[in-house]
């Protein structure tokens, strides 16, 4: 109760650079006039200009150019999150077609040529920002990386004045802002919460071995299991533990519910997506006849996808279920 918490600071790591970033911009010259642009601005810049970028036969264009211009703009997300430059990325393009780098096999070869054709898109899109005066949320973290890298004062300011930090979701943290704590923190003063089980955001550069490089970096650091579920009963906790096994590169851990429960886990295998319906419709109708008191609101779905949960709420729709979704 007598802990002052007003000086605390909570924030993302992007509302995190900008701010820093912004209060340095007469050393960075990143005035970010123009402010960050969306995702969907930059893909209508690619398919506009992708007669530009001067692909090879390694990029076959058939009315794909949409698909074709995501497909580079997300590569080039992956390289953003690794902190790899398009200089850095050319530079090893080079190396590999110039047998300085060893190719492995063909799959390689093609994937080195495709990496030609992204290296084309890379530097335009970087041009392209710069020219308008624009970033990108990739951008706010290598330009603050870039700054603490650099800029020794305004490093050692943040040091000095952010002594503890604590980063929350850590499995969810990709390579360029684990380094940002890396470089902003001192004396190890470093908590990171976090569940590698939970690790399921590889397509935005999250990665598996975030824990094994904290242990690295912090090598007096002290780890704290959490193994206790509150939520759930025995039977769901085992059968989590059991498929959790599978994974062999996953460190050991067993999860204990605190739960007296016995409930069952029911797992149900569907031929299709019309039989899956017919499942969830037949089960709601058997528990709510089971169970007199049930009503269509005691009941909810999940789905892994959105678009899973649309197609469900109106197959239930049109067979009279009343479904909010």
């Amino acid at each position: 109760n007598n802990i002052d918490v007003s000086e605390i600071e909570i924030s993302t790591y992007h509302a995190f650079c900008r701010k820093i970033l912004l209060e340095n911009s007469a050393s960075t010259g990143l005035a970010m006039k123009g402010g960050i642009m969306d995702r969907s601005v930059f893909l209508a810049w690619g398919v506009q200009n992708i007669d530009e970028f001067g692909f090879d036969e390694n990029v076959v264009m058939v009315n794909n150019e949409f698909e074709i211009i995501e497909n580079m703009i997300d590569g080039i997300s992956v390289f953003n999150q690794q902190l790899i430059s398009p200089d850095d990325l050319e530079k090893y393009v080079e190396d590999k077609l110039a047998g300085t780098l060893q190719i492995a096999d063909e799959a390689e070869q093609d994937y080195v040529h495709q990496l030609k054709n992204l290296v084309r898109v890379y530097k335009k899109y970087v041009a392209f920002k710069k020219e308008i005066d624009v970033m990108d949320y990739d951008d706010l973290i290598i330009q603050f990386n870039n700054l603490v890298s650099t800029n020794s004062k305004v490093r050692e300011s943040l040091q000095n004045k952010f002594k503890h930090i604590l980063i929350d979701e850590f499995q969810d943290n990709n390579f360029a802002q684990f380094q940002i704590v890396k470089k902003i923190s001192r004396d190890g003063n470093v908590t990171a919460v976090g569940d590698a089980d939970q690790n399921i955001y590889t397509f935005q550069g999250a990665y598996r071995g975030i824990f094994e490089d904290f242990k690295v970096s912090y090598p007096d650091f002290h780890e704290i299991a959490l193994e206790t579920n509150y939520r759930n009963p025995p039977n769901v906790t085992n059968l989590a533990n059991e498929l959790l096994s599978q994974d062999a590169g996953r460190a050991g851990k067993v999860i204990v519910s605190d739960k007296d429960d016995d409930t069952l886990v029911n797992v149900t295998s569907c031929a299709s997506e019309s039989s899956q319906i017919d499942y969830i419709n037949q089960e709601i109708e058997n528990q709510m006849n089971q169970n007199p008191s049930y009503k269509f609101k005691d009941f909810a779905i999940f789905t892994r996808k959105q678009e899973q949960g649309m197609q469900i709420s109106q197959r239930l729709l049109a067979r009279g279920v009343p479904i909010k979704y």
